[in-house]
């Protein structure tokens, strides 16, 4: 080591502390800008929970509404269910009355003929 002088010693050790106010200084600076910014991430995650609530409560809000839609589908589908039966009686009875109105037809022509027959051989 080499020989310093009173002042010398004094002024090192003046630099020194200089030096290292200065560092806590900036250290202190640091640590306010990791607090503020630790405080703008809470402030960040609290909206995003708040957010989410909100979200949660309107996915809750949706699925009352998906299974009020369900049930109605399911009242239709059953009304639907019932016409087509309604349906299926109507063409049944249709497909009848086109037998029956083919079988009259058929009579009325046979009808006719005889009526026409008769007619015929009366007048010679």
């Amino acid at each position: 080591m080499e020989f310093m002088t009173p002042e010398e010693r004094f002024t090192k050790i003046e630099n020194l502390l200089k030096s290292l106010t200065e560092n806590q200084v900036q250290m202190q600076a640091d640590i306010q800008k990791h607090n503020d910014a630790i405080r703008d991430l809470i402030v960040v995650n609290r909206s995003m929970v708040d957010s989410q609530q909100e979200l949660t409560n309107s996915v809750g809000q949706l699925a009352g509404h998906v299974d009020q839609i369900t049930m109605r589908v399911d009242q239709l589908a059953i009304q639907v269910g019932g016409i087509d039966e309604r349906i299926d009686r109507l063409t049944t009875r249709i497909e009848s009355l086109h037998d029956t109105q083919r079988t009259t037809e058929e009579k009325l022509h046979v009808l006719i003929e005889t009526v026409d027959r008769i007619i015929r051989n009366r007048e010679n």
